[in-house]
């Protein structure tokens, strides 16, 4: 499944990110640091999750899945904004995923997506026409 392709502010917002891993990524000292190149390849990582010790989530911009859902690599090193996989593959992180709880609570209560509830009570009722026939 192909994820849709992220609105312009959307991409500013990633590069924004990108900026401030870059300038946390500076100041450690270690073999490990990815270079510049790195980082401004690296995929961007969105409502995402820890499992069996690597990342799961909305990835864009990765080399070879493009933009999908991802299973990583175990996680070597991580910081805020971002995370080194067993791979060498980094990855800048968006929002973690909400807990099960958080989900289940938002399903239960009627809401999905930005809150509009799933029907709306309040709308009004077509007048049925008994001359009509029966449109589906």
């Amino acid at each position: 499944m192909r994820l849709r392709d992220l609105t312009p502010a959307e991409t500013a917002a990633v590069e924004a990110r990108r900026s401030e891993v870059r300038e946390a990524l500076s100041r450690i000292d270690a073999a490990w640091k990815p270079t510049a190149e790195a980082i401004a390849a690296a995929p961007f990582m969105d409502d995402f999750e820890a499992r069996r010790g690597g990342l799961f989530g909305l990835c864009w911009g990765h080399p070879t899945h493009g933009h999908a859902f991802v299973t990583s690599t175990p996680i070597v090193h991580h910081g805020e904004g971002w995370a080194v996989t067993e791979s060498g593959r980094l990855y800048i992180l968006g929002g973690a995923r909400p807990a099960a709880e958080e989900r289940l609570d938002k399903v239960l209560s009627g809401r999905r997506g930005r809150g509009r509830p799933i029907v709306d009570f309040d709308a009004p009722v077509p007048e049925a026409d008994a001359d009509e026939a029966f449109k589906p």
